[in-house]
């Protein structure tokens, strides 16, 4: 039977996956992948060959856009479903309403567990090579940069995590942005900016949430160190002033409350965020 799916499907389609076996799971996430790659369309993400930074995309990453995390690096790929239905199989019980907030902390685990903490741009580098050697071998052109492969060597690093993120997101029939923007990180002596990549959700019909799964929070508790989710309540006008192209001051005190957590931050205390 065809499934009709429609893009901000949340409370749908928890409820369809809780009653499904891992088979049935399977073949239900193939059907949605297939429904959204007929209803998006290819678009270049990250960083174009002109050096143009692909600043907001809302929705699906369609399995044939390539995305850039440079000018000169390899363009990869979201060609991998296992890595969607890994984690809705596995956590399936969070993922419905009421335990929104949970089911982000399940991502921020599983994120953490599959591809490890941090990525790193050698680990990187040396898949790029890699690819390139297997290119020349076969002599062909015509093989694409399977994000696996980038995931499996721990060179996931926060573009290619936020845009996985953003297709598990749409999968689930949530409202989300995939973002491309600045990060600036704001230390006791001294301040840094970078390239960074992160993800907007919408969690009611006026607020959204700012999900940084490349930056966890190190929290510490009972003499334990736990890993939560860098996340933040923001409304729809702040939203359009941080597309606009303004800072956004993401305080990650405001966290600890979200998750009712007595601990001590151990990283950055602000984080600003911009576009572009």
């Amino acid at each position: 039977m065809e499934e009709n799916f429609q893009i901000d499907d949340f409370v749908t389609i928890s409820n369809k996956i809780k009653e499904l076996d891992a088979v049935n799971l399977k073949d239900y996430i193939i059907k949605r992948l297939l429904w959204l790659e007929q209803n998006t369309n290819v678009q270049k993400l990250g960083m174009t060959d002109d050096e143009e930074i692909v600043s907001v995309y809302k929705g699906y990453i369609s399995s044939n856009s390539p995305i850039k995390s440079s000018k000169s690096a390899e363009a990869f790929y979201l060609d991998n479903i296992n890595i969607y239905y890994d984690f809705i199989d596995e956590y399936k019980v969070h993922i419905n309403e009421d335990d929104l907030l949970k089911m982000f902390q399940d991502l921020q685990n599983y994120f953490t567990d599959t591809f490890g903490l941090v990525g790193s741009q050698k680990k990187r580098n040396e898949v790029y090579c890699e690819h390139s050697i297997e290119l020349q071998t076969k002599r062909t052109d015509n093989e694409l940069l399977s994000v696996h492969k980038l995931t499996e060597k721990g060179a996931a690093m926060c573009l290619e995590r936020s845009a996985i993120l953003q297709n598990i997101l749409s999968i689930l029939g949530l409202n989300s942005y995939f973002i491309y923007g600045k990060l600036e990180k704001i230390m006791i002596d001294n301040t840094s900016f970078e390239l960074h990549s992160y993800n907007i959700v919408k969690i009611t019909q006026d607020d959204y949430l700012i999900y940084d799964i490349s930056n966890p929070l190190s929290l510490e508790q009972n003499g334990e160190k736990y890993y939560f989710p860098a996340i933040n309540v923001i409304s729809k006008n702040e939203l359009d002033d941080l597309i606009d192209g303004c800072n956004y001051v993401f305080d990650n005190k405001q966290v600890e409350n979200l998750f009712d957590c007595k601990a001590t931050v151990l990283n950055e205390i602000k984080r600003i965020y911009t576009i572009g």
